[in-house]
């Protein structure tokens, strides 16, 4: 549940309601999606926290199955490596309208 005082770490602003923010899901800290995505394209940490761990570390099972699944789609499309400079990251949005 989203506080009406929380402002946004990045610029400094207040969630409105029925705004869309991003949420960092291995911190929790949330952003407005322009700020978050403007930061995240020039940095790989969270900007209130510093934290480079942005996602939480999954379960030793769950590495095994998306090891075994990177390692097919390898083979299937006959790329063997990763760029170096290529980075993915997904952060969660939510809509901060909580009516009903």
């Amino acid at each position: 549940n989203l506080e009406p005082e929380i402002d946004c770490a990045i610029c400094l602003s207040e969630f409105e309601e029925r705004e869309w923010i991003k949420e960092i899901p291995y911190c929790g800290h949330v952003f407005h999606v322009e700020c978050i995505d403007t930061w995240l394209s020039s940095h790989v940490t969270c900007p209130l926290c510093r934290t480079a761990n942005l996602f939480p570390a999954p379960a030793a099972e769950e590495d095994e199955r998306e090891k075994e699944a990177d390692e097919a789609e390898e083979v299937r499309s006959g790329v063997g490596e990763v760029q170096e400079n290529e980075v993915r990251l997904v952060v969660d949005e939510y809509d901060t309208w909580q009516g009903g």
